[in-house]
């Protein structure tokens, strides 16, 4: 008894030291969390590559899945060469998904970006007209006021006129010469982004051929740390957030560009200006659920009503149109069920994910999202079952508590009530407990 005594004395003592340990640590951790920030900021930064790499491979992997599939069906089997077999249909596999990706990116920007330019030299050509246009417009949609309402609006005007001319002349010249000078450092962190790009395509590629061996090593690795229940566990749960994630970003990255596309063609039909600088906002923004859209659609709408309110209202009808089409046909097509979630928790994540990491964040934010409402969803389903409860979610609508002894969900019901209000159990039947009581089964 006494040997027990001191080594529960002993496990206690040492539980006490390894919380205060841990507590003096999170306060240390808090006060030096700045610090701790750009030291793992650095230490990402060092293996940028590396993530560029593993991004780049998480997405191409699917073309190179079904390109190796093809092959293993078009080039001939042979006992001898088994082996050399293997390696030749995974090396042109991943040749023929890298090749094709590097042609569609190249052909995107040397399509695009001359364009692009253009249009963006051509809206800084055309201030002082668009300049006179608003002027007219104004003038135009104030002529039937009085005349001191027209005064005011002009002394408006010209006021707000002089605050972007001197906002020109004291704040933007001045940091565009600042930018110029400090031009450099701006090549170097293009240079360096250009330099990790293409090391994390050369990680991608030794990463696509030695995949299915990285994806052994890695599941014995599992297995060996946990149980083969737990293994299981793990595995899925992988699988399901590696499809989840593929299956949403690809597909909204094929969608966006389907709208880019279809947005440009429209646009080249009704002769509307800036047709690829809108184009291109308009796929772009379309990456993002839900907001996306009106994220694209505002500022291009802007754009045009400088030139045009007639080409404006034009391609503002022919957008909604766009997106509707988009939403209920292209969307769904290419999208399917991804996520699974409803409008509230797209949105709930756009504004939680979008407001911790910008852009990427409401991109990402979806799938991330997705995986987290699977894994409630998952506990509480366990959870359920193991204090057999029912699952199904219109059985807790009119609940007011749940019967002890025979584990079923009951609704209170008042004396004199005519209105039958039963409803199901959870095995589907319907019982009526006695009219003398206040309580119905559900």
């Amino acid at each position: 008894m006494k040997k027990n005594s001191f080594f529960d004395y002993l496990t206690q003592s040492l539980l006490g030291a390894g919380a205060l340990i841990v507590a003096i640590l999170f306060f240390f951790a808090l006060y030096k969390i700045r610090d701790i920030i750009t030291i793992i900021g650095s230490f990402l930064n060092i293996l940028m590559p590396l993530i560029y790499g593993l991004i780049i491979t998480f997405l191409l992997s699917p073309l190179c899945n079904k390109v190796e599939g093809l092959l293993e069906r078009w080039i001939p089997q042979s006992e001898k060469k088994g082996r050399q077999r293997r390696t030749l249909i995974r090396g042109l596999s991943v040749a023929f998904t890298v090749l094709s990706a590097l042609i569609f990116v190249i052909l995107l920007l040397v399509l695009v970006l001359p364009q692009f330019f253009g249009s963006v030299l051509n809206l800084i050509n055309n201030i002082p007209t668009i300049s006179e246009t608003i002027t007219h417009w104004i003038e135009n949609a104030i002529s039937s006021a009085s005349p001191e309402t027209q005064e005011q609006v002009l002394e408006l005007y010209e006021n707000v006129g002089s605050y972007l001319q001197e906002w020109v002349e004291n704040t933007l010249l001045p940091q565009i010469q600042s930018m110029l000078g400090s031009v450099s450092v701006g090549l170097l962190g293009l240079l360096n982004l250009l330099k990790n790009l293409i090391l994390g395509l050369v990680v991608s590629v030794y990463l696509m051929i030695s995949r299915k061996k990285f994806l052994a090593q890695s599941r014995k690795l599992l297995y060996s740390i946990f149980s083969a229940k737990w293994g299981n566990h793990i595995l899925w749960l992988c699988r399901e957030i590696s499809d989840t994630f593929q299956d949403f970003l690809l597909g909204k990255i094929v969608d966006s560009l389907i709208i880019g596309v279809i947005c440009y063609i429209g646009m080249c039909i009704m002769r509307l200006p800036y047709a690829v600088l809108i184009s291109t906002v308009i796929g772009i923004t379309n990456i993002i659920p839900y907001f996306g859209p009106l994220i694209g659609m505002i500022p291009t709408t802007l754009l045009l009503l400088t030139v045009s309110p007639a080409q404006a209202l034009t391609f503002l009808i022919f957008v909604l149109i766009l997106q509707q089409v988009d939403g209920n046909i292209i969307g769904p097509r290419i999208l399917g069920t991804a996520t699974g979630l409803s409008s509230f928790w797209v949105l709930s994540s756009l504004i939680i994910f979008g407001g911790m990491f910008g852009f990427v964040g409401m991109v990402i934010g979806v799938p991330i999202f997705a995986v987290i409402y699977d894994l409630v969803q998952m506990g509480v389903k366990y959870l359920l079952e193991l204090h057999q409860l029912p699952q199904d979610s219109h059985v807790y609508e009119n609940m007011d508590y749940v019967d002890l002894e025979t584990r079923t969900v009951l609704q209170k019901v008042k004396k004199g009530k005519k209105e039958d209000r039963r409803t199901e159990e959870s095995s589907g039947e319907k019982k009526e407990k006695p009219e003398s009581e206040n309580y119905r089964q559900e």
